[in-house]
């Protein structure tokens, strides 16, 4: 009766509490934290993830300290304990936090499946990344920024890019949930943990398995490099053993025993010398790495010891236990003073002396990962009550709660600069601003759980693993972009010099390229040297180049990118002379008549003009309430005109920075705006369909230009004044009497939108480029004809082959199209467009006459060797294609395909003949016998298949 009573008595207190205002009595050990906007009080703290080994991130200057939680991540102060900030927004547990390169931005990975973008400063999301089938257990960056990978329960290691967010790649051979990821300090190689036992290692360019360690008799729960690469640790369940492998041998170099339950987190000093280990036996072990001798045991205070992380000089260990408090330990005495336990703490103790340092309080719930912004100011924590918190890394104090997240937040890390922070949870990725909390963005396009994520040093580009393979994301607008990592990277803008002789472009391999505009040469590629100096590369973009000037003389060149950065070069040399840093992408600049100064304008309401010579903003323009599309020079300097997204132009005076004069009419945003040479007109471009001439001086409305039938990107006048040409995401040029306003002329040839076109000095030739072209375009303006078609921007070739004849060579690339070369002369003859995702492989028909390829869009294409035109596309596979041959009459096509099938196809109608099924997993390779009655297929299940092609498959 009295246990009755109890439990009536248990159940209307417990729902007393829930049924209270959100109000919670504050006692000892809990500390008042700020509220969101809007909410009346906060219920509890969170709880700190007791199954991920990166729930604890430091800033790179080990000022912050980044947790992750239940109810969000934590930002904590390291010197003072106090928290800094909660960012919440994910809908579940936070498991893994990461701090970007530069501490600006948080990513964090959540048991919601998702991966969440946060400003570090602000703790406002940036981007969600959504697609993981199940909860994301850990996120790691590549040294260099470029790349992001996370693991999952999904049984999937996904890479993303992480400047334009595209799936690079997805991991797939573990058997059971992935715990930790992690990259090598070279960013060449990437490790993963699993439940499967095994620690893998994986080629980062290609995804290929490299090698499988094996030794550990239970669940691996953490791995993680040395800093010279050349080690690998790695900590699991029973039993409770600490291995240290060779990375280019596999060997296992020795075995540290000492603790008498499984370990749950393993990471390296900074300087390689020490390991640290954290154990289900309530014990956090310091090794000496070199000898595997026990240095110090530390088990005051503390339960289960979930995740342990070295602060960046070395002096200090963080570390979070089942009692959902964190510790910050001193490596070499081992003294524990401890104050009393403190439930939902996080604690730091001095490395050398073991004493508490600071408490952090306030989570509700577990912290599932943690994360420093780069410059250490900043902490951010994911959490298992769905929010992510930021903390003043220096006094604790809470700056702030995201939430918005529907499961825990597996993941945080911050972005380069750290005004953004990224989480996972539940399949989720979004962004916060790291300044405001506020979220920016939930990217789409997961449909299973996501893995891990991580920034870019220019913190643009996420990456992120998911069901079916790595996706990157441009954190800027939280678009997909795909992987583009091969012959031609897509050009964003183009320009000629001064004097008509060469063509400058620059897009989204973050490199400038200079050609000969007479004969398509390529002059220069500018290097981009990754040194990464407080999050701006010392030696290139980082990110994708938006936008290319020459100057008036010709002699340097503006360059403007998505890594926040304008960039001033050295034509002749491609010496990089000054970096300017603005608060956003760079979407447009333009030098002065006297080249001075330059006006730029970033992903905000806000222009910048700056002294070339000096680098010093001298002033900003601020009145638009619509982002800023496109800014320019009159032609005398004394003005700079621009239009936006709210839909108007508006002339400033370029010495005061005074509004002159608000030009309306464009029923949707501007996207593009020039003067005439004389200066007296203007020409604007619009989202509306329309080109619109205006009088420079009263803002009078002279022509409107109709034709085009989407948005209008480029706009400009040619030298003499008298005609207009526009680029429109019709995919057409179009050119235009500025008199009349009639049109004269349309360009037709672009694959894609024309996003970007300008005349030679001349006003004979016309350049233009698309976003997803991967080529320029030169035409006669004259004729209307298409002169050139320049390509060249190197990168990874999946496939190549000579023609039967040996004069030709054919190679297919991850930027999605097929290139013919003079195998003699090895001079380019023919890009072959058409394909809509990564080319996996090509062949020549025996003849010569036709090619086939394979592509990770599903499908197979036939071309005319000769012409370039698609014969035939092939539309069965219902997973990217990954191998094709010809049979040796021509007459038949085999094809191997990610949809674990074998298929056959008549070459000459299309149809398919046959499809093989055996296979359990990915087919890689396929082949003709010599005399075509049988196929070869080699599996990613470790199988080689025969068949016969009647009637059945004969196995080998």
């Amino acid at each position: 009766m009295k246990a009755k009573l109890f439990s009536i008595f248990l159940a209307f207190i417990l729902i007393s509490t829930l049924s209270l205002p959100k109000t919670f009595s504050e006692y000892e050990g809990y500390m008042q934290l700020g509220l969101l906007e809007g909410a009346k009080a906060r219920l509890g703290k969170g709880w700190i993830n007791d199954i991920a080994d990166t729930v604890l991130a430091y800033t790179p200057d080990g000022s912050r300290l980044a947790v992750a939680s239940s109810v969000g991540i934590w930002i904590y102060d390291v010197e003072t304990g106090k928290a800094l900030d909660l960012i919440v927004g994910h809908t579940d547990v936070v498991n893994s936090v990461a701090f970007s390169p530069d501490g600006q931005t948080i990513v964090s990975g959540s048991g919601d499946k998702t991966l969440r973008l946060w400003n570090a400063n602000t703790g406002d999301p940036i981007r969600t990344f959504i697609g993981h089938a199940e909860e994301v257990k850990s996120v790691a960056l590549s040294p260099d920024g470029e790349t992001i990978v996370s693991g999952s329960e999904d049984r999937t290691v996904r890479l993303w890019d992480a400047n334009t967010g595209d799936l690079i790649r997805t991991l797939t051979g573990h058997k059971g949930w992935i715990r930790s990821v992690a990259f090598s300090p070279d960013g060449e190689t990437i490790v993963s943990g699993s439940e499967d036992r095994t620690v893998r290692l994986w080629d980062t360019n290609t995804g290929d398995l490299i090698r499988t360690l094996t030794g550990h008799k239970g669940s691996i729960y953490s791995v993680a490099f040395s800093p010279d690469g050349e080690t690998i640790v790695s900590g699991g369940q029973n039993p409770s053993t600490v291995h240290l492998w060779d990375v280019d041998t596999g060997a296992l170099i020795r075995t540290l025993k000492g603790h008498l339950s499984s370990v749950e987190s393993v990471a390296f000093s900074p300087d390689g010398e020490r390991i640290v280990s954290g154990g289900g036996d309530d014990a956090v072990r310091l090794w000496d790495a070199n000898t595997g001798n026990l240095i110090r045991t530390f088990t005051e205070d503390m339960r289960s010891v979930y995740s342990v992380a070295f602060s960046p000089d070395g002096k200090t260990i963080a570390t979070h236990s089942q009692d959902d408090t964190l510790l910050i330990l001193n490596s070499q005495m081992g003294r524990t003073t401890y104050p009393g336990i403190l439930k939902d703490t996080v604690r730091l103790r001095d490395v050398d002396t073991g004493d508490l340092i600071h408490t952090f309080t306030g989570h509700t719930s577990s912290v599932y990962s943690v994360a420093f912004s780069p410059d250490g100011k900043t902490l951010v924590s994911g959490n298992s009550d769905n929010t992510m918190r930021l903390w003043d890394a220096k006094t604790g104090d809470l700056i702030r709660t995201l939430t918005e997240h529907t499961d825990q937040v597996n993941s945080v890390a911050f972005s380069p600069d750290g005004k953004t922070i990224v989480s996972e949870s539940n399949g989720m990725i979004r962004l916060w601003d790291a300044n405001t909390g506020s979220l920016v963005r939930t990217p789409p396009g997961h449909a299973h759980l996501v893995s891990s994520v991580a920034f870019s040093p220019d913190g643009k580009t996420l990456v992120a693993g998911r069901g079916g393979g790595i996706w990157l994301w441009d954190t800027d607008t939280g678009d997909i972009i795909r992987t583009r990592t091969g012959h031609v990277s897509s050009v964003n803008s183009v320009a000629f010099s001064p004097d008509g002789q060469i063509i400058v472009g620059g897009g989204y391999d973050k490199r400038l390229y200079l050609w000969d505009a007479n004969t398509g040469n390529l002059i220069r590629a500018f290097k981009r040297h990754m040194g990464p100096i407080r999050g701006v590369s010392s030696m290139g973009h980082m990110g994708s180049i938006k936008c290319v000037r020459f100057s008036p003389d010709g002699e340097r060149i503006v360059s403007g990118s998505e890594d926040n950065t304008m960039r001033l070069w050295d034509a002749s040399t491609g010496e990089l002379l000054r970096t300017f840093v603005h608060k956003g992408s760079v979407e447009n600049v333009s030098f002065s008549p006297d080249g001075q100064t330059v006006v730029s304008n970033s992903w905000y309401h806000t222009i910048y003009l700056w002294d070339v010579s000096t680098g010093e903003l001298l002033r900003t323009f601020k009145g638009h309430t619509g982002h800023v599309k496109s800014v320019g020079f009159s032609s005398d300097g004394q003005t700079v005109v621009s239009g936006s997204d709210d839909k108007t132009l508006r002339l400033w005076e370029a010495d005061t920075g005074a509004l002159i004069q608000t030009i309306t009419g464009h029923t949707d945003s501007v996207k593009s705006v020039g003067f005439s040479s004389n200066g007296e007109r203007l020409v604007s471009g619009s989202a509306d369909k329309t080109l619109r001439l205006w009088e420079a001086d009263t803002g009078t409305l002279i022509h409107t230009f109709t034709g085009h039938t989407d948005s209008v990107k480029s706009v400009g006048f040619s030298p003499d004044g008298q005609t207009i040409v526009s680029g429109s995401a019709d995919k057409t040029l179009r050119l235009w009497d500025a008199n009349t306003g009639n049109p004269i002329r349309t360009f037709r040839g672009h694959a894609y939108g024309v996003d970007s076109v300008s005349f030679s000095p001349d006003g004979e030739t016309l350049v233009s480029s698309g976003r997803r072209d991967t080529m320029f375009h030169l035409w006669d303006t004259s004729t209307g004809t298409l002169i050139r078609t320049i390509t060249g921007h190197s990168g990874s070739v999946n496939s190549v082959g000579f023609s039967p004849d040996g004069e030709t060579i054919v190679s297919g690339s991850y930027d999605e199209t097929i290139i013919l070369w003079n195998a003699n002369t090895l001079n380019f003859i023919r890009t072959l467009r058409g394909h809509t995702y990564s080319v996996r492989s090509v062949s020549f028909s025996p003849d010569g006459e036709t090619l086939i390829s394979g592509s990770h869009d599903n499908t197979l294409r036939l071309w005319n060797a000769k012409t370039g035109t698609l014969i035939r596309t092939f539309t069965e596979h219902t997973g990217p294609v990954l191998s094709v041959a010809f049979s040796p009459d021509g007459e038949t096509l085999v094809s191997g395909s990610a949809d674990n099938t074998v298929r056959l196809w008549d070459t000459n109608t299309g149809d398919i003949v046959r499809t093989f099924t055996g296979h359990t997993s990915l087919v890689y390779g396929v082949a003709f016998s010599p005399d075509g009655k049988t196929v070869i297929s080699g599996c990613h299940d470790g199988t080689v298949l025969l068949w016969e092609l009647t009637p059945a498959p004969v196995f080998q």
